[in-house]
């Protein structure tokens, strides 16, 4: 009698921990694959690159990192932040971000085409000491970052 009395109690305390704990528990940012490539010595990114981007001359970008998606877990891509930090004309570092989804559609200096992402800069702007990251941002609004790219000189 006394061990069902034992058993009960546990039983007792182990639901409601698990109830306390419910609430706090949160979907796993998803495991992703990504290559980086960084290209300071872009010609004519229309050739090289199949860039066509509206407002800017192709010929003008000087730099182009490009993201490829190589695997990973499936992911809601709404989730999926995409990150980009980059020195300006004025020699101000500026930062740029967007959903996956978004910067799928159209979005400032980056191009999309299947997989793979184009973030580009021109004129005196520079990537070298920039950075681009791939973020997972969950329910809570916290952020893990899932690749991240950093320029040679950063």
């Amino acid at each position: 009698m006394l061990l069902v009395a034992i058993a009960i109690a546990l039983s007792a305390v182990v639901a409601g921990m698990v109830s306390g704990f419910s609430g706090q528990l949160q979907e796993p940012a998803p495991q992703l694959y990504a290559e980086f490539d960084y290209d300071d010595d872009v010609g004519d990114a229309a050739e090289e690159y199949g860039l066509d981007v509206e407002g800017v001359n192709e010929e003008d970008i000087d730099e182009v990192v490009t993201l490829g998606h190589g695997g990973g877990d499936g992911a809601d891509t709404s989730k999926l932040h995409l990150y980009m930090e980059y020195t300006d004309v004025s020699g101000d570092t500026q930062t740029w971000e967007s959903t996956w989804d978004e910067a799928r559609e159209d979005a400032d200096n980056v191009a999309s085409a299947g997989n793979e992402f184009y973030f580009y800069t021109w004129g005196d702007a520079t990537l070298a000491d920039g950075t681009v990251q791939i973020v997972w941002r969950n329910e809570s609004g916290v952020d893990t970052i899932l690749a991240e790219w950093d320029g040679p000189q950063g």
